[in-house]
């Protein structure tokens, strides 16, 4: 699927500390993972004016890709598209199946009679 533009909403990322690569992404109170960066433009030669020298990182979470530009000038981060979950998949990519319990360790449902 394609990358959806969205409205730029400011986020939270931290960084490696030595090659500055985002590593984790916290959005609305959740802090999701980075598993792979996928491409990065850099537009610090060439970028227009009134947004200034710019990083956009394409980056693939557990749930979805997203589009995070950094931007050099205000140095904020910020989210500028993203690619909805795809509704096919059963499991999100880097997902650990929880350990089902035993049966009988499963307590007995009651029907309401």
């Amino acid at each position: 699927m394609a990358i959806v533009r969205v409205t730029p909403t400011e986020v939270d990322v931290s960084c490696g500390l030595f090659d500055g690569r985002p590593r984790h992404i916290r959005i609305a109170q959740e802090r999701v993972p980075v598993i792979e960066i996928a491409q990065i433009r850099d537009e610090l030669a060439a970028y227009p004016v009134a947004l200034g020298p710019r990083r956009i990182f394409d980056v693939r979470t557990p749930d979805a890709r997203l589009r995070l530009a950094y931007s050099r000038r205000r140095r904020r981060w910020l989210l500028e598209g993203l690619t909805p979950p795809d509704p096919l998949r059963e499991e999100p990519v880097g997902h650990r199946p929880v350990r089902q319990s035993a049966t009988w360790m499963v307590p007995p449902k009651h029907s309401p009679d």
